[in-house]
């Protein structure tokens, strides 16, 4: 372990404010995000053969300003009170790889036995690109816990609630789910939310360098005659092979959609499903190394697996019907309130829901059917999960979408099977 002792003011190498700083799962003060001068200054003492780069990401931040505990340098704010210059005192391990350095920090457990041979090993400097994305992105979402602008939602709306959901949806409680929420942009409307963008990070809880990145974006904002109403789930999985820490929208590709169709006061939903189950099967092999049976068994089943994938993203009621504060996540099947689907139903004695405990009423009047969102029904289907109610499950045959000649009287149909769909409110 190599310990030296830097001094930064403001101006130097950036200035030390751009030091961003990371407890890891060990407690341990990490080295974030360098300034931008830092690092070259760093390159140019590298490149001049000295003893160590000035300071750089992974670095073990022992003190600053004799301060020791990053609870004491998070609560002083010594990075932003200090008013000319601070000392550091940092520690670097030369002899840890950056696979090593990555297994420490983020409490990565070993691949186990029954499909270790399926993974295959990782260069170190894709060890070192998602460290260096992981640690700056674990940071960003800390820092947001404690900003007002986030500050309850976040944690109260989303942390709290995925803690429990986390909690009963891992079915190996050895297992984690490794997860880093943040939040790209919100917009208030009252009590409720107008425009929100979450943004989510699921990592392998094993040593495998993998993660998908995930984007929720919401919108929705009723007008006078009409009405403004978005709403999609999108992933991006980085390869590690170069670093790129900012995210674009266009890394992202969609997994499902839901919008209003709202021209001419025609409003409806138009749901777009991408979701299926070989991409269900392609995420758990990049997370986890495998998607086979063993390893379920050793994680969460495919339908839990998904549930806590938009979890991760916001979305974490369990009938996947809104999102925290009352967002309305878009058309949900109700067979009760259509007299002939409901009776229809009845006749072939369709139960009432998945439960197998659930008992079928005597008479038509006890018939209860529950409902069933676009988007619970899309997890299911895409997890191979459907059960003995949702199998019936159905899209709004005798809706349609006007086309550009409307006035000319053609009318475009959706498929009902198909990825587009209308719906009438």
């Amino acid at each position: 372990m190599t310990e030296r002792i830097l001094t930064l003011d403001k101006q130097t190498y950036g200035g030390y404010r751009g030091l961003k700083l990371w407890k890891s799962k060990s407690g341990e003060c990490i080295v974030a995000q360098v300034p931008r001068t830092c690092e070259e200054r760093s390159s140019k003492k590298a490149r001049h053969h000295e003893d160590h780069l000035l300071i750089e990401v992974g670095d073990i931040v022992t003190t600053i300003n004799g301060s020791r505990s990053f609870d004491d340098i998070v609560k002083k704010d010594v990075l932003f009170r200090s008013s000319s210059t601070i000392t550091v005192t940092l520690q670097t391990n030369q002899l840890l790889t950056w696979r090593e350095k990555s297994i420490a920090a983020f409490d990565l457990k070993p691949v186990p036995d029954a499909w270790r041979n399926e993974v295959r090993e990782y260069s170190d400097s894709k060890w070192e690109n998602y460290f260096s994305f992981r640690v700056y992105n674990e940071f960003i979402s800390k820092r947001q816990e404690t900003e007002i602008e986030y500050q309850g939602f976040l944690d109260k709306e989303w942390i709290e609630v995925m803690a429990d959901r986390i909690e009963e949806l891992m079915e190996n409680k050895d297992c984690q789910w490794q997860w880093t929420p943040m939040i790209s942009d919100v917009v208030y409307d009252d009590d409720s939310i107008r425009t929100c963008d979450y943004l989510g990070f699921v990592w392998s809880p094993f040593e495998i360098p993998a993660c998908i990145a995930l984007n929720h974006y919401f919108h929705n904002r009723a007008r006078y005659s009409t009405v403004e109403y978005w709403t999609n789930w999108k992933y991006y999985v980085p390869d590690f092979n170069s670093l790129k820490v900012d995210l674009e929208d266009e890394d992202f590709t969609e997994l499902c959609s839901c919008v209003v169709d709202d021209e001419n006061h025609h409003a409806g939903f138009i749901v777009n499903n991408s979701l299926h189950s070989y991409i269900v099967d392609k995420m758990r092999q990049h997370l986890y190394g495998t998607n086979n049976e063993v390893c379920k068994s050793a994680t969460c089943s495919d339908k839990n697996f998904l549930f806590l994938l938009f979890g991760s993203m916001g979305t974490t009621d369990p009938e996947l019907k809104e999102d925290p504060l009352r967002c309305d996540l878009g058309y949900v099947w109700k067979p009760y309130f259509d007299e002939k689907q409901r009776k229809e139903m009845f006749d072939s004695r369709v139960p009432v829901n998945d439960n197998p405990d659930s008992t079928f009423p005597q008479s038509i009047h006890d018939y209860e059917p529950e409902e069933c969102s676009w988007l619970y029904y899309a997890v299911l289907k895409a997890s191979r999960s459907l059960g003995p109610f949702t199998k019936h499950y159905k899209y709004v045959q005798d809706t349609h979408c006007y086309s550009e000649d409307e006035e000319e009287g053609d009318y475009s149909d959706y498929d009902s099977e198909g990825r587009s769909n209308l719906y009438y409110y």
